[in-house]
């Protein structure tokens, strides 16, 4: 079962990440680093 997740979640994945590149390639550049900060902040607590 735990395989069948992991596959389900990488599939959507790149496909909403490739239409937001080519509709708005501006906004993911700065969205990126803003969501890294935040992310690497939780991890260390």
């Amino acid at each position: 079962m735990s395989k069948d997740k992991k596959p389900s979640s990488e599939t959507p994945r790149p496909q909403p990440l490739a239409e937001e590149r080519g509709l708005q390639p501006a906004k993911n550049p700065p969205q990126m680093p803003q969501v890294k900060p935040p992310k690497s902040e939780k991890g260390s607590s």
